[in-house]
């Protein structure tokens, strides 16, 4: 049974930080996850969740990425209004560049999904990461 569970509190519109706790969140996935894990999808998808909430829900967000069913889960959890992910992440959208990085991270997570839960918004990921059995 993996026990696998990091957590980033990270202040709003501060990137400095988002950049760091994105190195500790690569970082900490190695030892946990298989060889044949896609570490790298893990790293774009945290990339690009944690930069939308802190780009745009105008507050704080915390990361938090746990083993699941052997496979790493990333919520991200912001005080923000939320956003219907199909929407946001579909094809014609009104802004050209609006909603890319959310398709990216649709494509490489094996699931994701939006949820309104105790007054916060979270976007749920299930990573490409199986966890080792520890």
């Amino acid at each position: 049974m993996c026990t696998f569970d990091r957590c980033w509190h990270l202040d709003s519109g501060d990137f400095d930080s988002a950049c760091h706790a994105r190195i500790a969140f690569r970082e900490s996935l190695r030892p946990v996850g298989t060889p044949d894990s896609d570490f790298d999808g893990a790293e774009i998808i945290f990339g690009e969740l944690v930069t939308n909430a802190l780009r745009h829900s105008g507050s704080a967000a915390v990361a938090r990425v746990r083993c699941e069913q052997q496979h790493l889960v990333l919520e991200v959890r912001d005080g923000g209004e939320g956003f219907d992910l199909e929407r946001a992440a579909g094809p014609g959208h009104s802004d050209a560049e609006g909603g890319r990085g959310l398709m990216i991270a649709q494509k490489l997570a094996a699931d994701l999904r939006v949820e309104s839960n105790d007054g916060a918004f979270v976007v749920k990921a299930r990573l490409p990461v199986a966890c080792l059995k520890t």
